[in-house]
């Protein structure tokens, strides 16, 4: 595995992480969070990113080992379709008020799905 596609996974991996994250703090006034989605208390919320940030070290090591098995089915340019695709994909679904289907966004999610495609040609 070279540096480059180590990065990749480790990318990738930030972004799985980075989305759990999200949905644990999106979904988590049922369990935390007041009725206007505001922590309860700083005590709730740090305990609560303390959790994450241990639940997110356990998954951390078998998650790499399992992007970097299904990565290397892949070469090095379809990795990075992969990454710019996925990546856009979770900055678009992150931000609330982003467009998902702006130019821009299309143009990225195009040019990652060429770059995948791009050894079969």
């Amino acid at each position: 595995m070279t540096s480059l596609e180590y990065l990749i996974a480790i990318a990738l991996e930030g972004l799985i992480i980075s989305s759990i994250g999200l949905i644990v703090y999106s979904t988590g006034f049922r369990y935390f969070k007041s009725l206007d989605h505001q922590f309860d208390s700083k005590e709730t919320a740090q305990i609560t990113v303390v959790a994450f940030l241990i639940g997110a070290g356990i998954l951390g090591d078998p998650l790499q080992i399992i992007l970097r098995d299904s990565l290397s089915n892949f070469e090095i340019i379809q990795q990075l379709g992969i990454l710019i695709i996925s990546s856009r994909a979770v900055v678009n679904w992150m931000v609330d008020n982003w467009r998902h289907d702006d130019n821009y966004s299309g143009y990225m999610y195009f040019g990652g799905l060429v770059l995948i495609l791009f050894p079969l040609f």
